[in-house]
């Protein structure tokens, strides 16, 4: 595989619509898993036949507003690429990171756990809830109650100009149910 990075121009009429404009770009990219930090916790999403569900659709009970005045950042991601979206200041800016199918092993995958264990199932999200701590969040993944899920980050591989090995960039890639 082989990585393409490049900016994203991020339109004034993001802050009026966020969701018309991700699920622009899904559809435009093939993305197809939304996850978003705000200021009031985390917002996951998936994009199915151009239509973009928030999981507070899922579970209001959990739901974060998808506000662009409490957004921080968000990710859009599917097994061919990411866009990543960031505040800077009051501007939102944009990273897009696609893949070729060219044969290179510039790359390094490592699966994170995520917090919490699935505790119901209800259209397509999983809730998890962490006992301890008694936080939710429910990600887009049909057969999680009482399993665990880990998220795949991609690590993208350069080298300097003594020989030293160095993650370029990073990106999500699936989301998957574990044990």
């Amino acid at each position: 595989m082989t990585m393409k990075l490049e900016s994203q121009t991020v339109p004034s009429s993001f802050n009026d619509d966020p969701q018309a404009w991700l699920t622009q770009q899904a559809g435009e990219y093939s993305l197809n898993t939304l996850l978003a930090y705000a200021d009031d916790g985390a917002i996951w999403g998936r994009i199915e036949n151009g239509v973009l569900t928030l999981a507070g659709a899922a579970y209001p009970e959990v739901a974060v507003a998808f506000r662009t005045s409490t957004l921080q950042q968000a990710r859009l991601f599917g097994s061919g690429g990411e866009l990543m979206l960031w505040k800077d200041g009051g501007d939102f800016c944009a990273r897009l990171i696609t893949e070729t199918a060219e044969d290179d092993a510039s790359h390094l995958d490592q699966c994170y756990q995520l917090w919490g264990r699935g505790i119901e199932v209800r259209n397509g999200f999983t809730l998890m809830e962490e006992g301890r701590e008694g936080l939710y969040h429910a990600p887009p993944e049909n057969n999680g109650v009482g399993r665990r899920m880990q998220l795949t980050v991609r690590h993208y591989l350069a080298e300097d100009e003594n020989g030293q090995t160095y993650i370029n960039a990073s990106r999500l890639v699936e989301l998957k149910t574990t044990e």
